[in-house]
């Protein structure tokens, strides 16, 4: 993607046809390899040659039916336009150690901008006077060509993301892990929240030298917002979040629920309560859903008077982050009374979920309506 000044526009021209596009994990570790050689991420991708498992197989001319697999094709397209997101952060960061960086910078917020706000820029007439070649200086410092790439890559891979969390089977398919007897339930949460998430991404606030009259928000946040909102229609709601009959949120929760396991994958106050039915101690041998990997014990190893606190805290904040940071994103979109009430009620069942996970650590929270005035 580093191409020189010639060469760069032809990666717009032709980048429809690489057949590498969306590797943006495999980009971003590249990038930080060259920025940063001692981070060591060039060893991530390094393999040991082994034999071809499927030698036997070619040789025998067997044939296979390939399976969908909606689980895979969520994780797989989620990580890569996440991983699109720490691939634009790289590039920020390559264009701040480039040698022109702060005088292109500077042209590029006030001197590109036709008008600031309603008002002409009247700097703006020396526009005509640049050099606007893709691949001369300015741009090429700017990296204007990869920016726009990683951008329309990661609203296509957005695209992707929510069609498979449209897709009806994908709702029967995430109960087989919500419907499991302990924490591994939780990851039914995770895989879907980390979706979420990716699609509450704004390219237009993510690319902060691009200039747009309204950045708005992300096209797909509506897709996100039917997940949390009781009434927003999604198959998924019922599975990750418990109905709003069934915990109050006004009053602390006393009494841990009963941890009960129904089968059927829905979302209760007792099916939730068996996450900590084991305790907080998390052992590796117990994780059977490699979402989950980092709610270890091993990785969540907190010490002193409150460690205990902590680490429920540190569990929650992993399976959980995907909402945190959706519902951060509809909080600075909070222009007026109505949209208060739309954040609360897109808050109210993350609440919920948290107070029937761990009613012991989390159970005395409140939703206060006052909290998100004037933010």
């Amino acid at each position: 993607m580093r191409e020189d000044g010639e060469s760069a526009p032809n990666m717009l021209r032709y980048y429809d046809h690489q057949p590498h596009r969306y590797e943006y994990g495999l980009r971003h570790s590249a990038l930080m390899d060259i920025l940063s050689p001692d981070a060591g991420e060039s060893e991530m991708w390094e393999a040991e040659p082994t034999e071809d498992y499927l030698t036997k197989a070619k040789q025998r001319h067997l044939r296979a039916i390939v399976l969908d697999d909606p689980l895979f094709d969520l994780r797989h397209h989620t990580y890569l336009a996440r991983s699109g997101v720490a691939y634009m952060q790289q590039i920020y960061v390559d264009m701040s150690q480039q040698p022109h960086y702060r005088s292109a910078e500077l042209v590029q917020k006030l001197v590109v901008p036709p008008k600031f706000g309603e008002n002409e820029n009247p700097s703006h007439a020396a526009y005509d006077e640049m050099d606007t070649f893709l691949g001369g200086r300015f741009h090429r410092t700017l990296r204007t060509v990869e920016r726009q790439i990683c951008c329309t890559d990661i609203e296509n891979l957005q695209g992707y993301v929510q069609s498979i969390i449209e897709e009806p089977r994908l709702a029967v398919v995430i109960r087989d892990i919500s419907s499991l007897n302990d924490i591994n339930a939780a990851a039914a949460q995770k895989l879907i929240g980390e979706a979420v998430s990716a699609l509450c991404v704004n390219t237009k606030k993510l690319d902060q030298l691009s200039h747009y009259e309204d950045r708005g928000m992300s096209p797909y946040l509506d897709t996100a917002k039917n997940i949390l909102l009781p009434s927003g229609g999604s198959a998924l709601h019922p599975i990750l979040f418990p109905a709003e009959q069934s915990v109050s949120l006004d009053e602390s929760l006393e009494e841990p629920p009963e941890p009960v396991n129904l089968g059927d994958g829905l979302a209760t106050p007792e099916s939730l309560a068996l996450w900590f039915k084991k305790g907080t101690d998390i052992q590796d041998e117990e994780l059977r859903v490699f979402d989950l990997a980092l709610v270890s014990s091993a990785n969540n190893n907190e010490e002193g008077a409150f460690a205990g606190v902590r680490q429920v805290a540190n569990t929650l904040n992993i399976i959980l982050g995907g909402y945190y940071e959706t519902l951060l994103e509809l909080s600075q979109n909070l222009a007026d009374e109505a949209k208060v009430i739309e954040f609360n009620s897109a808050y109210a069942p993350v609440l919920r979920l948290m107070k029937s996970a761990n009613s012991e650590m989390v159970g005395g929270h409140h939703l206060s309506t006052r909290r998100w005035k004037g933010v």
